[in-house]
């Protein structure tokens, strides 16, 4: 992630919408505040802040698990070229069975970006759509 701007309101509500949800307590006053000031970040185009949101909705501990909620954040983080929020959108639709009828095109999309950003984690299960569903030996093969 790297060092702050604090000099940057993007950058300040980050770290203040972080420090806001460290608390588990969902009813503690910080979170409400934490979960606003993360949001701020995002229509700032923070990636980190839709990360952190992606993730706090995803593991459901602060705020009711809402797995499409989570990968709308992880969307907008990845349209904001940060590579944690790129993998994130290709493994839950890989992996997530709510998400089992999502197009080929967008699977494709999913992984091709995070290609395009050198995550090249994912380079098997990408393998593995491209033979399985897309039928493309040669492309598994890449």
């Amino acid at each position: 992630m790297g060092s702050l701007d604090l000099t940057s309101p993007s950058s300040v509500d980050f770290a203040l919408g972080v420090l806001g949800c460290l608390n588990e307590d969902k009813k503690h006053p910080n979170l409400a505040i934490g979960l606003e000031l993360l949001e701020r970040a995002v229509k700032q185009k923070d990636g980190n802040a839709c990360n952190i949101l992606g993730n706090i909705y995803r593991i459901g501990t602060l705020v009711p698990k809402d797995l499409k909620k989570a990968i709308e954040y992880y969307r907008k983080g990845a349209e904001f070229k940060n590579v944690q929020c790129a993998r994130m959108v290709a493994l839950m639709l890989y992996n997530e069975k709510e998400f089992q009828n999502t197009s080929f095109g967008d699977f494709k999309k999913a992984f091709e970006q995070c290609i395009s950003l050198n995550e090249l984690s994912l380079l098997y299960e990408y393998g593995q759509v491209m033979e399985f569903v897309a039928k493309d030996l040669k492309k598994a093969e890449e």
